[in-house]
């Protein structure tokens, strides 16, 4: 579905649910430091959502089809990966391409 949603993995409880996304999400990556979460979706985005605030922070748009995988590069900046067959290097601070 559309939302993302963060569980306890210890207590199986729904912490909780992320929206914003207007298809399918494919693809989360949690940040180095784990302030952020990175999602791929059908939408052709890549989310940026603050999970202590819970809520979506940045949407990058450039990719022409569905998003399915989204990465944290070493130096912090972000990777997507898309069906259109381009590879985006993003700046995870701007959200540039």
């Amino acid at each position: 579905d559309e939302s993302i949603r963060e569980w306890d993995a210890a207590s199986g409880e729904c912490l909780q649910t992320l929206l914003g996304h207007t298809d399918e999400v494919l693809s989360v990556c949690l940040s180095t430091g784990e302030k952020y979460l990175y999602s791929g979706s059908y939408d052709k985005t890549v989310g940026v959502w603050d999970l202590k605030e819970g809520a979506l922070v940045r949407r990058m748009e450039g990719h022409t089809d569905w998003v399915y995988s989204v990465y944290e590069s070493p130096d912090g900046n972000i990777l997507s990966g898309s069906e259109d067959k381009t590879i985006k290097k993003w700046d995870a601070i701007t959200g540039e391409c």
